[in-house]
């Protein structure tokens, strides 16, 4: 029951089939901020400063973009996928015709 956080995430965009446009963007972003992020981290953990904290807020900023947009992804191709069932239902309401 006890699963890692990224397991179960993955696991559910998984199933969910997301946008891939929004899953590439959400990609590039997170990498990109974990390229700018890393070294910070590594040089707060050896010196406990931050030397550049406008690098560290532009690297948040990335990353907070690329989990939105990967949220966005989620969220607009679940709608599309209730959109689509509803419709399937709106057209099985109608009787067969047998002519």
């Amino acid at each position: 029951m006890n699963q890692p956080r990224v397991a179960v995430l993955t696991g559910f965009a998984a199933k969910q089939r997301m946008t891939p446009i929004a899953q590439v963007i959400g990609l590039v972003f997170v990498v990109g901020s974990a390229a700018l992020g890393i070294p910070l981290v590594s040089e707060c953990l050896h010196t406990s400063l931050v030397p550049r904290f406008p690098t560290v807020i532009l690297a948040t900023g990335v990353m907070l973009l690329g989990m939105l947009s990967f949220v966005t992804g989620l969220v607009l191709d679940t709608v599309t996928r209730g959109r689509r069932e509803m419709k399937m239902l709106a057209y099985l309401s109608y009787p067969f015709y047998e002519g």
